[in-house]
């Protein structure tokens, strides 16, 4: 992952901007299938059907439940259970 990280959309625990790729480790969350990178959010789709976000929230983008942006990627697979209304 590189880029603009201002919100920790990058999902490294800081909020320094990288001008180069640097890895991410995943070890906890497996084998990575889809990366959805929209404004200042990330979102990584695993093997698993496991859906992984982190990055800008002010408006509840991520689905956590609060308006914090989050510096570390938040496990969402429990949106995955629940009848979720769009708006």
């Amino acid at each position: 992952m590189w880029g603009s990280n201002n919100y920790g959309q990058l999902g490294l625990k800081d909020k320094e901007d990288r001008i180069k790729p640097v890895q991410i480790k995943l070890d906890k969350i497996g084998k990575v299938k889809k990366v959805l990178a929209v404004a200042n959010s990330s979102f990584i789709l695993t093997e698993e059907g496991e859906v992984y976000a982190s990055g800008y929230n002010y408006n509840g983008e991520l689905g956590v439940g609060d308006d914090y942006y989050r510096t570390e990627l938040q496990n969402l697979s429990f949106l995955l259970t629940k009848r979720l209304k769009l708006m």
